[in-house]
Formats: C-alpha cells, sequence, structure tokens
C-alpha cells in the first residue's frame, strides 16, 4: 500500500500546464454542445478529443520524483517474487468505483505487466484520467464537466498479482436485468476476463438462484476466441475450436461454488456486489476459484423496503407507472407532488370528496411508495394476463406495451394466490359508488350524439372555470387553512371541465383512437396503414401543439445575434435581460417580444420540466427553462410547427374526404358505412383535439 496522494504531483503538474487550461475550454464547449462560433456538434467534439490526447501525451512525459522511483522499485521487487512474475495494474477514481457510479471501465486496465514494463503500464493508467470519455462522463453526472479543478480530481492505480485463469468473468449477486435479489448472474468464457468486461466475445450466461441453489436459466455463448497471457509478458489472443465453443464454461458444482462466494462478499458489504472472479491451476493443477474484484452494483432498480419480499418468499411484481415514453420522469417525488398528484386522479375520475386512489399499502392493487407510485401487477395478473395489457396499452405508449411483452411479466412466477381481504367487490363497489358515472356517461353521450353543440358548449365551460382558478390565483391562499385546503378548492374549480373532459375521453375519443391506432399498426397495406396514421394527428386546438407554435413564434421574435451572444449555460443572464426590460430598467430587447412572451407566460407560464408534479420549477418560476426550449426554436432547419399542423390538419382532411367518397360509392352494399365515416369525421374535427386537455 502507498499514499493515497501518490499521483497528486502528477495531477498538479498537468493541472498547472497551457495545454490542460485550452482543453477545459474546448471540452466544455463540447459539454454544453456549443461552441465559440455558437454552433456545436462533432467539429467540437473532434476538437476536445484531440485536447485530451495530448493532455495523455503529456502523462509519459513527467519525472518521477525519488519517492516515486522508490515505490516503483520496490514494486518490481515483488512482481519478480510472484508465482508467474506478471501483474495486473487497475486504475481506480470515485468515476467509477463509488457507490453511486456506473462507469466501470472508464479507466485503463494492463494485463500481463512484467517488471520492465510496470512504469508504462502505470503511465499508461494515469493518462485514461483524461480520457475525453471520463470528462463526458463527469459532465453529465454532475453538470461540472471539465471544471474538475486538481483538488477535485483524484486517482489511483493497484498493481495485483496477475492470474493465468482458465475461465473467469464476472458475476452480480442480484440480478440486474429484474432487480431480483434472490438471483445471481454469471456472464463466463474461456481465458482471462478481459474478454467478458470488454465485450469482445459473446459469453455464457447463467442466472442462478441463491435460494435454492438451482440453475434458473443457462445461456450457452459462442465464445469464439479467448485472451491468455504470454510468459514474457502481454496478452495473446487465440482462437477457441467449435467444440469447446458449445461447451459450458463453468460446471454446475464451480457455478454453485462462486455462488458461495459471492454471497460471503455480498454480506461482508451488506449490499449487492458486482464480482470479477476467476478460475486458475492450483498447486494440484485442479481448478482454483479466485476473488479478483468487488464494487457495489449501481444498476439495481431499488424500492422501498416495505415492498421487498424476504428472501425466498414468492416475488412480487410491481410496475412503476410514472414511467412512459411521453411523460416520464425518473426522478424522486416529493410527499407534496404524491399527495396532489393522487388527489388529481380522484378529481379526474369525478370524486369530490378528499379521497385518493392510492393508499401507502404495496399490498394494494395501486400505491403510493415513499417516492414513487407503483400498481401491483401481481394482483392484476390473477384476473389478467400480460397479453391483455400489451394489446390495450400498444395505441397509448408502445414502449409501455413492450413492456409487458418481455419475458420478465410471467404471470405463472408472479400471479397472487391468494389476494389480501381489502382486495374484496365489496370495497371494490365502494370505490365505484364515489364516481359519478352515470354524470360521465350522460356528458360522454352528448358528445357522442352531438359533437359540435357538445364541444361549444365545453368551451363555455372551460371559461368559466378558468375565471374560476383566476380568482383563486388572484386571492392565494390562506395560510390558516393551509395547501391541501388551497388544492381542494382549485380541484373543485375545474371539475366541470374535468367532467367533460372525462365524458368525451372515456366515452368517444379513446375507443376512437383506439381502432385507429390498430389499422395505423395493423392495416393489411402501407396505403392503408398511411392513411390511418393522417387521421391520428392534425387536430387543430390540440394545447401541446398550440404551445409549441407559440413557443416558436416567441424564439423567433428574438433575433439570432441576441442568441448567439448567450451559452446554453447562461441563460439565466439571459433571463435576468428580459427581466429589466418587462421591469423598464433597460430597453435592449425588441418589444413585440416582450409583448408576446407576457402573452406567453399568462397561458403557459405553468408548464415547465414536468408539468404533473408541483415541486417542478415553472417557466414563471424559472424562465431560463423556457429560453433553453426557446433556443431549440432558432436556426436553420427549425420548420415553424404551425406549418407542420397545416399540412398535418389538410392530409388528415383529405383522407377524411376520400374515406367519405369510398362510403358513398359502397352506401349500397352497405348502407351504413357513409353515416359511420361522417360521424367519425365530426369527431376527428371537434372532438379528438380534446385529448391532452386534462394533463393541461
Amino acid at each position: 500500500r502507498r499514499p493515497v496522494d501518490f499521483f497528486r504531483p502528477w495531477i498538479d503538474t498537468i493541472a498547472s500546464t497551457k495545454e490542460f487550461s485550452e482543453a477545459k475550454s474546448v471540452i466544455e464547449s463540447a459539454a454544453n454542445g456549443s461552441s465559440s462560433g455558437g454552433g456545436g456538434g462533432e467539429d467540437t467534439i473532434s476538437e476536445a478529443i484531440a485536447s485530451c490526447t495530448v493532455l495523455k501525451e503529456l502523462c509519459r512525459t513527467i519525472s518521477l520524483s525519488s519517492d516515486q522511483s522508490a515505490t516503483l522499485t520496490e514494486l518490481r521487487s515483488e512482481v519478480k517474487s510472484w508465482s508467474i512474475g506478471l501483474a495486473a495494474v487497475r486504475s481506480s477514481a470515485p468515476e467509477e468505483d463509488g457507490t453511486g457510479a456506473s462507469f466501470a471501465g472508464a479507466f485503463e486496465t494492463e494485463l500481463g505487466v512484467t517488471p520492465d514494463t510496470l512504469e508504462d503500464a502505470v503511465r499508461t493508467c494515469f493518462a485514461s484520467m483524461f480520457d475525453y470519455r471520463v470528462f463526458s462522463y463527469i459532465s453529465a453526472r454532475t453538470d461540472a464537466g471539465a471544471n474538475n479543478s486538481s483538488p477535485t480530481m483524484a486517482f489511483a492505480a493497484v498493481v495485483m498479482e496477475m492470474i493465468d485463469s482458465h475461465v473467469a468473468g464476472v458475476a452480480f449477486s442480484a440480478n440486474p436485468l429484474n432487480s431480483d435479489r434472490d438471483e445471481m448472474v454469471v456472464d463466463s468464457s474461456w481465458g482471462l476476463g478481459e474478454s467478458v468486461v470488454d465485450g469482445s466475445v459473446h459469453a455464457d450466461r447463467y442466472v442462478y438462484c441463491k435460494i435454492n441453489e438451482k440453475i434458473v436459466e443457462r445461456t450457452v455463448g459462442s465464445k469464439e476466441q479467448e485472451k491468455r497471457l504470454i510468459g514474457g509478458g502481454g496478452i495473446d489472443i487465440r482462437s477457441v475450436d467449435e467444440k469447446r465453443q458449445k461447451l459450458s464454461s463453468l460446471t454446475d458444482e464451480q457455478l454453485k461454488q462462486l455462488a458461495q462466494l459471492v454471497c460471503l462478499v455480498e454480506k461482508t458489504y451488506g449490499i449487492p456486489i458486482d464480482v470479477e472472479w476467476a478460475y486458475a491451476p492450483g498447486a494440484d493443477g485442479g481448478p482454483v476459484l479466485k476473488l479478483l474484484q468487488a464494487r457495489p452494483i449501481t444498476a439495481l432498480f431499488y424500492i422501498d423496503d416495505k415492498m421487498m419480499t424476504k428472501p425466498g418468499e414468492r416475488r412480487v411484481l410491481y410496475y412503476d407507472f410514472n414511467i412512459a415514453s411521453e411523460a416520464t420522469t425518473t426522478t424522486p417525488f416529493t410527499h407534496m407532488d404524491i399527495t396532489l398528484y393522487s388527489r388529481m386522479v380522484s378529481a379526474m375520475c369525478g370524486i369530490v370528496e378528499d379521497w385518493s386512489f392510492f393508499p401507502n399499502d404495496p399490498r394494494m392493487p395501486v400505491f403510493n411508495a415513499s417516492t414513487r407510485q407503483y400498481a401491483n401487477l401481481s394482483i392484476f395478473f390473477k384476473f389478467l394476463g400480460p397479453d391483455y395489457f400489451r394489446r390495450n396499452l400498444e395505441f397509448l405508449d408502445p414502449y409501455i406495451a413492450s413492456i409487458f411483452a418481455g419475458s420478465d411479466c410471467d404471470r405463472k412466477k408472479y400471479r397472487i394466490k391468494k389476494l389480501p381481504k381489502e382486495v374484496s367487490m365489496r370495497n371494490a363497489w365502494w370505490i365505484f359508488r364515489l364516481i359519478p358515472v352515470k354524470k360521465i356517461y350522460k356528458i360522454g353521450q352528448a358528445f357522442k350524439k352531438h359533437p359540435e353543440e357538445a364541444k361549444e358548449k365545453y368551451i363555455q365551460i372551460v371559461e368559466c372555470d378558468m375565471r374560476k382558478v383566476k380568482q383563486l390565483e388572484a386571492r392565494g391562499m390562506d395560510k390558516s387553512d393551509g395547501l391541501q385546503s388551497y388544492a381542494n378548492e382549485l380541484f373543485r374549480a375545474v371539475l366541470p371541465s374535468i367532467f367533460q373532459e372525462s365524458g368525451a375521453i372515456y366515452f368517444v375519443i379513446l375507443s376512437m383512437f383506439n381502432k385507429l391506432d390498430a389499422k395505423r399498426r395493423e392495416g393489411k397495406t402501407e396505403k392503408i396503414r398511411s392513411e390511418y396514421d393522417a387521421l391520428c394527428g392534425g387536430y387543430e386546438g390540440d394545447e401541446l401543439m398550440e404551445m409549441n407554435i407559440e413557443m416558436h413564434r416567441l424564439a423567433t421574435r428574438l433575433p439570432e445575434s441576441i442568441w448567439d451572444e448567450y451559452d446554453h449555460e447562461d441563460l439565466h443572464e439571459l433571463a435576468d435581460r428580459v427581466k429589466d426590460n418587462l421591469d423598464r430598467k433597460i430597453s435592449d430587447l425588441p418589444q413585440e417580444f416582450l409583448d408576446e412572451w407576457k402573452t406567453f407566460m399568462d397561458h403557459f407560464g405553468f408548464d415547465g420540466k414536468d408539468q404533473l408534479f408541483l415541486s417542478s420549477p415553472r417557466y414563471a418560476d424559472s424562465p431560463e427553462i423556457l429560453l433553453g426550449k426557446l433556443r431549440q426554436n432558432v436556426g436553420a432547419g427549425v420548420k415553424d410547427p404551425a406549418v407542420t399542423q397545416q399540412e398535418q390538419v389538410a392530409k388528415r382532411r383529405n383522407v377524411m374526404k376520400l374515406h367519405e367518397q369510398r362510403a358513398k360509392a359502397k352506401r349500397y352494399v352497405k348502407p351504413f358505412a357513409l353515416s359511420k365515416v361522417r360521424k367519425r369525421n365530426l369527431y376527428l374535427d371537434h372532438l379528438m383535439w380534446m385529448r391532452n386537455a386534462p394533463k393541461l
């Protein structure tokens, strides 16, 4: 062992050079997606990579201190005393070996190192600290990028005895594919484990149940090559004959022995562990298991303790239904977010009481955890299979549907055997009675029979509700009543609009869109699929599209020369400048832009990073968020969404007209087809734009 500051002189030397200062500037530009000329992209990244290469070359020219020379001399003697006289030099740094890091392999590893090549190997590992991949990873994790100055940079190198392994690989003490803590996953191949780590071979994979000590799944990879040590130092890549390619690299007994070792390491650290291991010849020539390295698994999905089953218990499958391709949020929710979001879902169902569908009990069909919301699929699988969810979710969100189509949604494995006593028909009927189904149904029938009249009535109701919301906003929250009381007032103010939207969506829009989407995906010909694709878009009045149109218009009201003055990380300065212009402290921005800015904020200032959660910053709170989105609407190649909408509307209406003509031509064969097409076209023109209304 050597002091942790062994590399500090080298770090300080590199950090003090002109080349490092120049590289920082270029790397920052690449990380921010912009160059000094206001652009960005591949050229900037190439320049950053070249700058990092210069830094890595400098690492090979730094002089050794007397202490460093003495350390290397001592290490050379130790390497000579080892059984095969070879070492592995492995790097370690906070970016790849911490509990919150997931960039293993960011730094170089040198294998088959001789005493004579030890210094070169150490320098190579140290130089990888300045690789562009490392800076990019740090930037993504900390938003600091290359601003890491020498006091925060850290590095270590481990010189280990080299193992001449015949079989090696990695093992995870918990299954990183489904986060099952009862299962161990092993990847294994012939030769050195480097082949498995760097992905150069298609390794064998084993899923092993640690509880009953049985192999759950065994997949034999092709293993076309293996990396083996050369006696004089270095690595040799050898071809594997066809017979060995088809053999399992581990026996059942070896897998059991490896599981015992992995469980011991996991117990020692007290957390799920990622282990590198190897089987090498022992004194008698037989294979001996060696533990090479252990680090925390960072890819597991962690859930509340109350959701965890005990080892060996029947597993429960949960679905985080805040994950979706269009509105995904993976950040933890605050207590306020969960409380108000749960209340909002109840309001969407027309429940005016202060009651939530989401208890805090994971035994229930849907529930609130500490920072997320889940569905207990084990309960749903009692009555419905994964394919039911896949079919019904395909048109709403193909990503979610693909999850239900995956092998992890195993109904036989996860289906609950006995329902909790609280999950009963009596309680279901009690909840159902809270929902004003009859009222919402009548509203839905009005939209179905008279879509134009119902739409006009809905618009009047929304305008009335929004006036009430504006009054509540102007009045503010009564501190003596609290936020929950104020939220209930807001929910009650918009309930008439929500009833209208629920009726239209549940009884008209969803069923129709489901049929259109099925034709779009499964139509017999490309022409049919193309026609129905046109019918699934281009709805005038869609508030999300209206927001995008207004955003583009606002962005183009500010000259590009002003946008070019600010990098992405400096947009808060532009936000201050806008505020100073609005407050008439200065006057250096176009009045047309300022007028439209005020109008946009009045209409859409409630939007932000995450519309559905109260704790998320809004445009009105953090204008730099809006400016970041506006910036994406500036420059050559950005198409006006208003033009896109006009094209989509025209395309949809052409198909509607075509379908009506076809129905007319067949009216003697199919007498009701024409009336059905005309009714559907009315829905498309007057109702489909409402589908995003509840979210906004």
